[in-house]
């Protein structure tokens, strides 16, 4: 399930991100291309089951989505590349979130972080090893 603006974005991306989509840009074929058939375009907010939701969160790239889960503990946001690391979440008071700096908006990285803030008690980044462990997931 993708959002059918990462599709539009990942056709034609930035220059600067054409390696990560394997754009026809720098004449490689993207291997997406052989599951498009199996791909599920999404326009926006939308619950895919009882609790897990798909989240727009515009920044890191155009079409970027965060999933939020229904835990017993609140609601859990699992933030991916928008938000790579705890220290992006928490900043350092001034301001209070900091956004990757990979990004292609950093005007829409700040909207999305507020967005996280309305609507997460807890925020997974992708790629900070402290998320696997069990304290942090409960």
């Amino acid at each position: 399930m993708v959002q059918a603006e990462e599709l539009r974005y990942a056709i034609s991306p930035l220059p600067c991100h054409a390696l990560y989509y394997e754009s026809q840009l720098i004449r490689t074929s993207p291997s997406w291309l052989k599951v498009l058939d199996r791909i599920e375009l999404v326009e926006g907010e939308m619950e895919i089951e009882r609790g897990i939701s798909l989240v727009p969160l515009p920044g890191h790239t155009p079409g970027f989505q965060g999933v939020l889960v229904e835990l017993k503990s609140g609601r859990c946001l699992i933030a991916g590349d928008n938000c790579p690391l705890f220290e992006n979440w928490h900043g350092n008071e001034q301001p209070t979130h900091m956004p990757p700096g990979i990004h292609v908006d950093q005007r829409d990285c700040y909207d999305s972080y507020r967005k996280m803030e309305s609507i997460a008690d807890m925020v997974l980044p992708g790629h900070a090893p402290k998320v696997l462990e069990k304290e942090v997931c409960e």
